[in-house]
């Protein structure tokens, strides 16, 4: 967690965005000049974006237009059926699409975990639920306006931090070598777009080679015809079978192989951590943060190495 200027995580995400939702939807951005800086981590904050647009891609097979704004401003109080935003000064995150909208009982089952409208195979019904667990860690709030054949509008309200952008004294940085890739090759194996391309993103900014898979059956093709593979970065519940199936099939013939696994919103929910074989294995639970990700990666790579 640090000061932020929250243009500049826009920016930085921009570019991909712009190729996660490829050319038939025009991405534009409306950055306020007059804004109050956020307490956050950046890795959280571009998951949030990332999964934002991938849910407004989705909404828009045919093409649309998707904004992302920001701005800071004194907000009333919002009352809602399940929860309530207290008056206060909040920068805001805004990201608008113009697709296919949702009706009343839609939006209001939207933030729950494995609510989707999607068909099986395409989505874990775990992004915008992400999200929402995202962003009650940071503090703020998220809320949605939409209508059917009328957009989706997700304003995420960040509060007020009374330190300043430039005081080094009172923030605390990310460590500048923490947690880098060494070259090594792993397999990530997620069904989510918007979170394996959030960790794509990561993995391959930190130093390692990634071969991804949207499904375990995928994984088992590219395990194949693969010399090498160091480590398997992989969700629990996937069509198929689920990622304890995945790596007891990998480990057959890679038994070497280091696990890290990545169930989401809460790991308890549905898969019991007690399971995990310490040796090789590891778990980070979604939503997780980059260094998060990184340094239990690089720690269940050195589990054992020899010295």
């Amino acid at each position: 967690m640090r000061v932020l200027d929250l243009n500049e995580v826009v920016r930085d995400v921009e570019q991909m965005l712009r190729r996660l939702n490829g050319e038939h939807i025009v991405v534009e951005t409306m950055l306020s000049t007059q804004l109050d800086p956020v307490r956050a981590d950046s890795s959280q904050l571009e998951q949030i974006l990332v999964n934002l647009a991938v849910n407004a891609r989705d909404a828009m097979p045919n093409g649309g237009r998707l904004t992302i704004s920001t701005t800071t401003a004194d907000q009333p109080a919002v009352h809602k059926d399940t929860f309530t935003i207290p008056a206060g000064r909040y920068t805001l995150l805004t990201v608008a699409d113009t697709g296919t909208g949702m009706d009343p009982r839609t939006q209001a089952q939207i933030f729950e975990p494995f609510f989707t409208t999607k068909g099986p195979g395409e989505g874990s019904g775990l992004g915008l639920a992400t999200v929402h667990a995202t962003v009650k860690q940071l503090g703020g709030y998220i809320d949605v306006t939409s209508a059917r054949g009328r957009g989706s509008t997700f304003t995420t309200s960040l509060p007020q931090t009374e330190l300043e952008l430039t005081s080094t004294a009172k923030v605390t940085p990310e460590p500048a070598t923490a947690a880098t890739g060494e070259g090594e090759t792993i397999l990530l194996v997620e069904d989510d777009p918007a979170v394996r391309s959030y960790a794509v993103q990561l993995l391959s900014r930190a130093g390692y080679q990634v071969l991804e898979a949207p499904l375990p059956e995928v994984a088992l093709q590219i395990a194949d015809r693969s010399k090498v593979i160091h480590g398997v970065l992989t969700d629990i519940i996937m069509p198929g079978m689920n990622g304890k199936q995945l790596v007891a099939k990998l480990l057959d013939t890679r038994p070497d192989l280091r696990v890290l696994y990545m169930p989401g919103y809460n790991g308890d929910t549905f898969f019991d951590p007690g399971i995990v074989d310490p040796a090789r294995e590891r778990l980070v639970v979604k939503p997780f943060t980059r260094n998060t990700l990184l340094g239990t990666l690089r720690e269940v790579l050195d589990t054992d190495r020899p010295v």
